[in-house]
């Protein structure tokens, strides 16, 4: 479908710089984009390819506009420009997206099952006994929903998503391919033999609008749920362990571990390759960086972590210098012990 930079103005309520008919085929980053393109420049590192980008429209936050037009481009000023293209490529997703009804010739449902008549059960999915769809949600392909499962109302689960029996999803709930939700948890007592597996029988529940990146891992709960709260959304490749509750609109990035029964508070920002020892809790609005190693609970709200073992962050920048110093402090003590030794 083919737009002009007058037509996305209008829709942004806003105004066009330049050839209010410049028309949109696609979408670009700036360094990349060709004629018909539209880009976006939220970020002042980055305002140096305005003058040099082939896109035909670029969204651009008002603060970074520049005092003049660049030709063959129409620039559209907006308070802020990540935000605007954001609200664009939702509405043109909606427009792209076919929602599908009924059951798949190739799928299987158990007739204990109930299939609401608005959700779609694409080819190659499975639900077994007693387990619930809700309406229009779309199990794209190769979906395996396990006995007494719930899906909510409008969920959407990605090829080869698993979601093992007594699990549930509230609304709105995305699962990227190859989720497995419900896999036993990692618990063994020692034996005398070795490790003997513990019996897992509680589940998962996913509240609304929760977001499960491609091949992540939430264990089920030894007894009782694992949890992952409200608008919460997990990057590729998250492992949450059994028992563990992640509380409301957190963020949690690539390759992160939590281990079993860590609880985390609401709007905790959680960068990739994080590590986190059992039984620890972050209060609301914790930060913590990338390949940080969590060992204590975090009692103070909002605050930031760095480093592995974790510490406060303040706190980790004065440790960091003084170890990038550590060649030259050594140096100092060598010559000191060589006077005193002469």
């Amino acid at each position: 479908m083919e737009f002009t930079a007058q037509h996305i103005a209008n829709a942004l309520q806003s105004k066009v710089v330049g050839d209010p008919q410049n028309s949109v085929l696609g979408w670009s980053p700036l360094e990349q984009a060709k004629d018909g393109d539209l880009s976006f420049l939220a970020d002042k590192q980055y305002a140096h390819l305005l003058s040099t980008t082939k896109a035909s429209v670029v969204l651009v936050s008002e603060f970074l506009m520049p005092e003049n037009s660049k030709e063959g481009t129409s620039l559209i000023p907006v308070p802020d420009a990540r935000q605007a293209v954001s609200e664009l490529l939702n509405a043109w997703q909606a427009s792209q997206t076919k929602v599908k009804q009924g059951i798949h010739p190739n799928a299987w449902v158990d007739p204990s099952a109930k299939v609401h008549e608005t959700a779609w059960i694409g080819p190659g999915c499975m639900v077994f006994e007693g387990a619930e769809i809700g309406p229009g949600s779309q199990l794209v392909a190769q979906v395996f929903i396990g006995a007494g499962v719930r899906v909510g109302q409008d969920c959407l689960l990605h090829p080869g998503v698993k979601v093992l029996d007594g699990c549930s999803l509230g609304q709105k709930v995305i699962l990227h391919a190859n989720v497995v939700i419900g896999a036993d948890g990692f618990g063994y007592n020692q034996g005398k033999q070795g490790p003997e597996k513990i019996p897992h029988v509680g589940n998962v529940v996913l509240e609304d609008d929760v977001e499960v990146g491609a091949g992540s891992t939430i264990d089920r709960a030894m007894m009782g749920s694992t949890r992952i709260g409200k608008g919460s959304k997990l990057d590729n490749l998250v492992h949450v362990a059994h028992n563990v509750h992640i509380g409301a609109y957190c963020l949690v990035a690539a390759q992160t571990g939590i281990a079993g029964s860590a609880q985390l508070g609401q709007g905790c920002q959680i960068g990739g390759q994080v590590g986190m020892i059992d039984h620890i809790c972050l209060a609301d609005g914790t930060k913590v960086a990338a390949q940080s190693g969590l060992m204590k609970s975090v009692t103070e709200i909002n605050s930031k972590w760095w480093g592995s073992p974790a510490l406060p962050a303040n706190h980790y920048k004065k440790v960091l210098i003084l170890m990038n110093k550590l060649p030259e402090l050594e140096q100092k003590i060598r010559t000191i012990e060589r006077k005193v030794n002469d």
